[in-house]
């Protein structure tokens, strides 16, 4: 296995965590030129480097900050294990909105999340 280098990112697929405990969240880093927020449209800029957090566009001030964070403690997976983190959380943002997944900015205490079955067997 190569060595991560530390000062450039290496585009590609990542996985994290936001906070202790918490469920997986896909990024993504790329290398390119600009694009313009608002039009889609390609700026006449030098190439940079952008991230991707959940398959949103991460922009501001917060940008370089996430970049930096999913670089240096990110794990590196593949396209398709990207594709499902992404999948999993929309399905648990329209489906079930109490999961970690939904909110993975969140802490997770392990008491609030519902459980599937009584201890003792009997129902909820």
């Amino acid at each position: 296995m190569i060595a991560r280098r530390v000062d450039i990112p290496s585009p590609g697929f990542y996985r994290f965590r936001r906070v202790k405990g918490g469920p997986w969240v896909a990024a993504e880093i790329t290398f390119g030129p600009a694009v313009d927020p608002v039009t889609g449209e390609t700026l006449d800029r030098s190439p940079r480097f952008d991230v991707r957090v959940s398959g949103a566009a991460v922009t501001g001030p917060e940008a370089k900050w996430m970049l930096d964070r999913v670089h240096h403690w990110g794990q590196p997976i593949t396209e398709s294990e990207h594709a499902l983190l992404c999948a999993t959380r929309d399905w648990a943002l329209k489906h079930a909105p109490h999961m970690p997944e939904a909110t993975p900015e969140k802490t997770v205490v392990v008491t609030e999340i519902p459980r599937l079955f009584h201890p003792r067997g009997q129902a909820l």
